[in-house]
């Protein structure tokens, strides 16, 4: 029956799920057809992907706060302001575009002299005289603990609510938003094709690469929020809030058609 569970979902998902993968090796392919040159530009501001992050997060902050007028559910609210902050900081809030001037206290604890919180040294991936941090330092990054969100919310959180009758309860009762786990385990897919992109790339001989790659893994990770947001948008007139989506489909006798 479990099975029968996740095959129901992954049909049901299906025009959800089709696009990841696509859109993953589109994304790493430009070290195949770009030259170094166009690569090395991908680290620097206000470029393809950075831009797109920002406009996915702002996109999909969008469809949560279109979904919360509908249920009034403050959790998808907060997903939504979360998401705007995303993007917000992904530009420097508009800085390079409006021109306005870092504040001289700002600059003076910002790694890359920006208008915003997360290259604040301490939140910063580097130090001040941009070496990497290590160790203990490397829980305050904003990176890890972003990282560490998406693994709890996109994947943990689903898997648990679905074997756990305990957790289940819970969360059904503080009615949490629960992304499908079908979408939820993309995070993981996509950090895996990081780290093996990494590790074939010559990073020694060329270090913007690892500036290029991080950014393609935060525009990813925004596309997989952006299909959670639909997701959540599609469903806002459903009483899916708090229920994983395979326990939806039980509950609505749907899970026969979506498995024929």
């Amino acid at each position: 029956m479990i099975s029968n569970n996740y095959k129901a979902e992954l049909k049901w998902m299906k025009l959800y799920i089709i696009t990841v993968p696509f859109v993953i090796f589109f994304s790493y392919s430009i070290y195949l057809f770009c030259s170094d040159s166009t690569i090395e530009k991908m680290k620097d501001e206000d470029q393809f992907f950075e831009l797109g992050t920002a406009l996915l997060f702002l996109t999909t902050s969008t469809l949560f706060l279109l979904s919360y007028s509908h249920n009034r559910n403050i959790l998808l609210l907060l997903l939504s302001i979360l998401l705007f902050f995303g993007a917000g900081e992904e530009l420097s809030w508009g800085q390079n575009f409006i021109g306005f001037k870092t504040p001289d206290e700002l600059k003076k604890i910002n790694v890359q002299k920006e208008f915003n919180l997360h290259n604040i040294e301490i939140f910063n991936t580097n130090n001040f005289d941009h070496t990497r941090k290590k160790g203990w330092r490397r829980l305050f990054e904003i990176n890890f603990i972003f990282r560490v969100y998406i693994i709890l919310y996109g994947i943990i959180l689903p898997l648990s609510v679905f074997h756990n009758k305990w957790i289940n309860k819970i969360v059904s009762k503080i009615k949490i938003p629960i992304p499908p786990i079908s979408l939820g385990v993309f995070f993981f897919v996509s950090w895996l094709a990081y780290k093996i992109v990494l590790y074939y790339l010559p990073i020694g001989k060329n270090e913007n690469y690892y500036e290029s790659t991080g950014e393609i893994f935060e525009f990813l990770t925004a596309y997989i929020f952006l299909l959670i947001g639909i997701y959540f948008f599609k469903m806002r007139k459903e009483n899916i809030m708090g229920i994983d989506i395979k326990e939806y489909l039980t509950q609505s006798k749907m899970i026969n058609s979506a498995l024929d």
